[in-house]
Protein backbone atom coordinates (compact mmCIF):
# COMPACT_ATOMS: atom_id res chain seq x y z
CA UNK A 1 0.00 0.00 0.00
CA UNK A 2 1.33 3.69 -0.84
CA UNK A 3 1.73 6.14 2.13
CA UNK A 4 2.09 8.75 -0.50
CA UNK A 5 -1.96 10.19 -0.60
CA UNK A 6 -3.41 8.93 -3.86
CA UNK A 7 -4.87 12.03 -5.62
CA UNK A 8 -8.15 11.31 -8.19
CA UNK A 9 -5.82 9.56 -11.44
CA UNK A 10 -7.82 9.15 -14.56
CA UNK A 11 -6.91 5.57 -17.36
CA UNK A 12 -8.09 6.31 -20.83
CA UNK A 13 -7.88 3.10 -23.17
CA UNK A 14 -9.32 2.68 -26.87
CA UNK A 15 -10.47 0.67 -29.35
CA UNK A 16 -9.93 -2.73 -27.58
CA UNK A 17 -8.84 -0.13 -25.08
CA UNK A 18 -9.86 1.24 -22.13
CA UNK A 19 -10.26 4.17 -20.07
CA UNK A 20 -9.63 4.59 -16.28
CA UNK A 21 -9.87 7.15 -13.31
CA UNK A 22 -8.43 7.31 -10.34
CA UNK A 23 -6.29 9.24 -7.95
CA UNK A 24 -2.50 8.44 -7.67
CA UNK A 25 -0.11 10.45 -5.04
CA UNK A 26 0.12 14.25 -5.85
CA UNK A 27 2.16 13.82 -9.23
CA UNK A 28 0.39 10.94 -10.41
CA UNK A 29 0.88 7.09 -10.06
CA UNK A 30 2.22 7.10 -13.25
CA UNK A 31 4.99 9.25 -13.00
CA UNK A 32 5.62 8.48 -9.08
CA UNK A 33 5.23 4.95 -9.37
CA UNK A 34 5.59 3.79 -12.87
CA UNK A 35 2.06 2.28 -12.17
CA UNK A 36 -1.33 1.95 -14.06
CA UNK A 37 -3.82 2.14 -11.01
CA UNK A 38 -7.01 1.90 -13.09
CA UNK A 39 -8.35 -1.08 -12.24
CA UNK A 40 -7.81 -1.98 -16.50
CA UNK A 41 -6.75 -5.62 -17.53
CA UNK A 42 -3.02 -3.78 -17.92
CA UNK A 43 -3.43 -2.35 -14.32
CA UNK A 44 -2.81 -3.66 -11.12
CA UNK A 45 -5.56 -2.25 -9.13
CA UNK A 46 -7.71 0.54 -8.41
CA UNK A 47 -6.97 3.40 -6.06
CA UNK A 48 -9.28 1.66 -4.10
CA UNK A 49 -6.94 -1.23 -2.88
CA UNK A 50 -4.97 1.88 -1.00
CA UNK A 51 -7.97 4.29 0.11
CA UNK A 52 -10.92 3.80 1.71
CA UNK A 53 -13.08 5.40 5.01
CA UNK A 54 -14.64 8.58 3.17
CA UNK A 55 -18.05 9.60 3.35
CA UNK A 56 -17.79 11.61 0.05
CA UNK A 57 -20.58 8.84 -1.85
CA UNK A 58 -18.65 9.29 -4.79
CA UNK A 59 -19.66 9.17 -8.30
CA UNK A 60 -17.96 8.95 -11.28
CA UNK A 61 -19.14 10.07 -15.39
CA UNK A 62 -17.18 9.74 -17.79
CA UNK A 63 -18.66 10.54 -22.07
CA UNK A 64 -17.68 10.54 -25.36
CA UNK A 65 -19.09 13.60 -26.96
CA UNK A 66 -19.11 15.40 -30.03
CA UNK A 67 -20.05 19.15 -29.58
CA UNK A 68 -23.57 18.31 -26.40
CA UNK A 69 -24.14 15.48 -28.28
CA UNK A 70 -22.87 11.72 -26.49
CA UNK A 71 -21.67 9.39 -28.74
CA UNK A 72 -21.67 5.66 -28.81
CA UNK A 73 -19.75 5.45 -32.30
CA UNK A 74 -16.42 7.01 -33.62
CA UNK A 75 -15.56 8.29 -37.17
CA UNK A 76 -12.39 7.25 -37.88
CA UNK A 77 -9.78 9.96 -37.62
CA UNK A 78 -12.43 12.33 -36.42
CA UNK A 79 -12.39 14.77 -33.06
CA UNK A 80 -14.36 14.33 -30.13
CA UNK A 81 -14.15 15.15 -26.67
CA UNK A 82 -13.69 12.86 -23.41
CA UNK A 83 -16.04 14.26 -20.25
CA UNK A 84 -14.76 12.92 -16.75
CA UNK A 85 -16.86 14.40 -13.90
CA UNK A 86 -16.46 13.01 -10.23
CA UNK A 87 -19.10 14.21 -8.03
CA UNK A 88 -18.90 14.02 -4.23
CA UNK A 89 -21.11 14.67 -1.19
CA UNK A 90 -19.87 16.43 2.03
CA UNK A 91 -17.25 19.15 1.19
CA UNK A 92 -14.38 17.06 -0.69
CA UNK A 93 -11.38 18.42 -1.24
CA UNK A 94 -9.61 17.62 -4.28
CA UNK A 95 -9.77 15.80 -7.37
CA UNK A 96 -7.63 13.54 -9.86
CA UNK A 97 -7.00 11.16 -12.72
CA UNK A 98 -5.26 9.12 -15.00
CA UNK A 99 -6.32 8.33 -18.58
CA UNK A 100 -5.29 6.00 -21.86
CA UNK A 101 -6.51 4.88 -25.18
CA UNK A 102 -6.07 1.17 -26.15
CA UNK A 103 -6.63 -0.99 -28.94
CA UNK A 104 -6.71 -4.07 -30.14
CA UNK A 105 -5.86 -7.74 -28.83
CA UNK A 106 -2.68 -6.56 -27.37
CA UNK A 107 -4.22 -3.18 -25.71
CA UNK A 108 -2.23 -1.09 -27.97
CA UNK A 109 -2.53 2.83 -27.80
CA UNK A 110 -5.11 4.03 -30.06
CA UNK A 111 -5.93 7.72 -31.44
CA UNK A 112 -4.77 10.74 -30.11
CA UNK A 113 -5.09 13.08 -27.01
CA UNK A 114 -5.17 16.73 -27.69
CA UNK A 115 -3.70 18.90 -25.06
CA UNK A 116 -4.28 17.70 -21.48
CA UNK A 117 -6.04 19.87 -18.70
CA UNK A 118 -4.42 22.50 -16.81
CA UNK A 119 -2.34 20.60 -13.91
CA UNK A 120 -2.04 17.32 -16.10
CA UNK A 121 0.03 15.65 -18.54
CA UNK A 122 1.12 12.89 -20.78
CA UNK A 123 3.12 10.07 -19.98
CA UNK A 124 4.14 6.85 -21.39
CA UNK A 125 3.91 3.38 -19.43
CA UNK A 126 4.85 0.43 -21.21
CA UNK A 127 4.56 2.19 -24.68
CA UNK A 128 0.93 2.95 -23.53
CA UNK A 129 -0.12 7.15 -23.59
CA UNK A 130 -1.93 8.24 -20.36
CA UNK A 131 -2.56 11.38 -19.32
CA UNK A 132 -2.56 12.18 -15.27
CA UNK A 133 -2.64 14.67 -13.13
CA UNK A 134 0.70 17.21 -12.62
CA UNK A 135 -0.86 18.57 -9.73
CA UNK A 136 -3.90 18.13 -7.56
CA UNK A 137 -7.19 19.47 -8.74
CA UNK A 138 -9.70 21.50 -7.07
CA UNK A 139 -11.86 21.39 -9.80
CA UNK A 140 -14.06 18.25 -10.36
CA UNK A 141 -14.84 18.15 -14.50
CA UNK A 142 -12.64 17.70 -16.99
CA UNK A 143 -12.00 17.77 -20.77
CA UNK A 144 -9.87 15.53 -22.79
CA UNK A 145 -9.85 16.25 -26.58
CA UNK A 146 -9.36 13.00 -28.30
CA UNK A 147 -8.95 12.04 -32.29
CA UNK A 148 -10.41 8.70 -33.22
CA UNK A 149 -7.82 5.84 -34.27
CA UNK A 150 -7.41 5.09 -37.89
CA UNK A 151 -9.69 3.31 -39.95
CA UNK A 152 -9.96 -0.75 -39.07
CA UNK A 153 -9.20 -0.51 -35.37
CA UNK A 154 -12.17 -1.75 -34.27
CA UNK A 155 -13.89 -1.01 -30.79
CA UNK A 156 -12.72 1.31 -28.27
CA UNK A 157 -13.04 1.03 -24.65
CA UNK A 158 -13.22 2.93 -21.76
CA UNK A 159 -12.57 2.32 -18.26
CA UNK A 160 -12.10 4.54 -15.33
CA UNK A 161 -11.37 4.96 -11.68
CA UNK A 162 -11.16 7.39 -9.11
CA UNK A 163 -10.66 8.98 -5.70
CA UNK A 164 -12.53 11.87 -3.83
CA UNK A 165 -10.34 12.71 -0.93
CA UNK A 166 -9.71 15.00 2.11
CA UNK A 167 -6.48 15.87 1.15
CA UNK A 168 -4.85 14.77 4.50
CA UNK A 169 -1.44 13.45 3.60
CA UNK A 170 -2.87 10.03 4.63
CA UNK A 171 -4.87 6.74 2.99
CA UNK A 172 -7.56 7.56 5.32
CA UNK A 173 -10.68 9.17 4.75
CA UNK A 174 -10.65 8.75 0.98
CA UNK A 175 -13.65 7.88 -1.11
CA UNK A 176 -12.68 5.89 -4.33
CA UNK A 177 -14.93 5.00 -7.09
CA UNK A 178 -14.12 3.37 -10.74
CA UNK A 179 -16.59 2.21 -13.59
CA UNK A 180 -18.13 -0.90 -13.21
CA UNK A 181 -18.12 -2.11 -16.40
CA UNK A 182 -16.33 -0.37 -19.66
CA UNK A 183 -17.48 2.88 -21.81
CA UNK A 184 -17.80 1.58 -25.56
CA UNK A 185 -17.20 2.71 -28.95
CA UNK A 186 -18.17 0.92 -31.73
CA UNK A 187 -16.28 1.98 -35.14
CA UNK A 188 -18.50 3.65 -38.07
CA UNK A 189 -16.04 2.90 -40.83
CA UNK A 190 -19.56 3.59 -43.24
CA UNK A 191 -19.84 6.83 -41.40
CA UNK A 192 -16.38 7.97 -42.14
CA UNK A 193 -16.81 7.04 -45.77
CA UNK A 194 -20.09 9.10 -46.08
CA UNK A 195 -18.72 11.93 -44.25
CA UNK A 196 -15.32 12.02 -45.09
CA UNK A 197 -14.54 10.79 -48.69
CA UNK A 198 -11.32 9.09 -48.81
CA UNK A 199 -8.57 11.11 -50.85
CA UNK A 200 -8.20 9.41 -54.14
CA UNK A 201 -4.52 8.31 -55.18
CA UNK A 202 -2.05 5.91 -53.66
CA UNK A 203 0.64 7.45 -51.18
CA UNK A 204 3.58 5.21 -49.82
CA UNK A 205 5.62 6.23 -46.70
CA UNK A 206 9.73 4.70 -47.28
CA UNK A 207 10.83 3.32 -45.51
CA UNK A 208 8.67 2.36 -42.49
CA UNK A 209 9.37 2.63 -40.11
CA UNK A 210 11.68 5.75 -40.61
CA UNK A 211 14.70 6.95 -39.38
CA UNK A 212 16.43 10.52 -40.31
CA UNK A 213 14.39 10.90 -43.61
CA UNK A 214 10.72 10.83 -44.36
CA UNK A 215 10.13 10.24 -47.89
CA UNK A 216 6.93 10.25 -48.87
CA UNK A 217 5.67 8.37 -52.46
CA UNK A 218 2.64 10.25 -54.64
CA UNK A 219 0.88 8.40 -57.11
CA UNK A 220 -2.01 9.83 -59.15
CA UNK A 221 -3.13 12.56 -56.19
CA UNK A 222 -5.58 15.37 -57.40
CA UNK A 223 -3.77 18.53 -59.09
CA UNK A 224 -3.99 21.56 -57.36
CA UNK A 225 -3.50 22.32 -53.47
CA UNK A 226 -3.00 20.05 -51.23
CA UNK A 227 -2.03 20.48 -47.52
CA UNK A 228 0.34 17.84 -45.62
CA UNK A 229 0.58 17.28 -41.95
CA UNK A 230 2.37 14.80 -39.90
CA UNK A 231 1.55 14.43 -36.16
CA UNK A 232 2.56 12.72 -33.24
CA UNK A 233 0.48 10.54 -31.15
CA UNK A 234 0.20 14.46 -28.93
CA UNK A 235 -2.06 15.58 -31.80
CA UNK A 236 1.13 18.12 -31.85
CA UNK A 237 2.24 19.34 -35.51
CA UNK A 238 5.78 17.91 -36.62
CA UNK A 239 6.18 19.22 -39.81
CA UNK A 240 3.22 20.42 -42.29
CA UNK A 241 3.29 22.52 -45.63
CA UNK A 242 1.08 23.07 -48.32
CA UNK A 243 2.10 22.20 -51.98
CA UNK A 244 0.35 23.39 -55.13
CA UNK A 245 0.80 20.30 -57.23
CA UNK A 246 1.24 20.62 -60.97
CA UNK A 247 2.10 16.75 -61.43
CA UNK A 248 0.42 13.65 -59.89
CA UNK A 249 3.32 11.89 -58.77
CA UNK A 250 5.96 13.16 -57.09
CA UNK A 251 7.93 12.63 -54.33
CA UNK A 252 8.74 14.48 -51.17
CA UNK A 253 11.72 14.53 -48.70
CA UNK A 254 11.55 15.04 -45.01
CA UNK A 255 13.82 15.55 -42.50
CA UNK A 256 13.08 13.47 -39.34
CA UNK A 257 16.02 13.22 -37.44
CA UNK A 258 14.92 15.77 -34.32
CA UNK A 259 11.74 13.52 -34.19
CA UNK A 260 11.33 11.20 -31.16
CA UNK A 261 11.01 7.77 -31.72
CA UNK A 262 6.92 6.34 -31.84
CA UNK A 263 4.06 6.44 -33.86
CA UNK A 264 3.15 9.10 -36.33
CA UNK A 265 0.91 10.12 -38.84
CA UNK A 266 0.81 11.64 -42.25
CA UNK A 267 -2.52 13.37 -43.36
CA UNK A 268 -2.60 14.70 -46.61
CA UNK A 269 -6.01 16.69 -47.50
CA UNK A 270 -7.20 19.10 -50.03
CA UNK A 271 -9.87 20.37 -47.87
CA UNK A 272 -12.69 17.70 -49.54
CA UNK A 273 -11.32 14.50 -48.77
CA UNK A 274 -8.67 12.97 -46.84
CA UNK A 275 -6.02 10.29 -46.78
CA UNK A 276 -3.86 9.33 -43.28
CA UNK A 277 -1.38 6.82 -43.23
CA UNK A 278 0.23 5.72 -39.41
CA UNK A 279 4.18 5.00 -39.18
CA UNK A 280 6.98 4.55 -37.30
CA UNK A 281 9.61 6.73 -36.31
CA UNK A 282 12.93 4.52 -34.84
Amino acid sequence: MMMNKFKFLLFFACSGGVLFLLLSNASGAGNAQGADRTGSPLGIGTCGSCHSGGNYLPVLNVAIVEGDQQVTRYVPGKQYQIKVTLEGKNNPREYGFQLTALAGANNQTAGIFGQAPSGFRQILLDNRRYIEQSTPSVANSFVIPWTAPVSGSGPVRFYASGLITNDNGSTGGDSPVHLTSPVILSESISSFISTIPELKGEVKIFPNPISSLLQIQANSLPVGKLNFQVLDVFGRVCWEMENHTVETNFTLNVPASNWFPGVYYLKITDNKAIKSIAFVKN
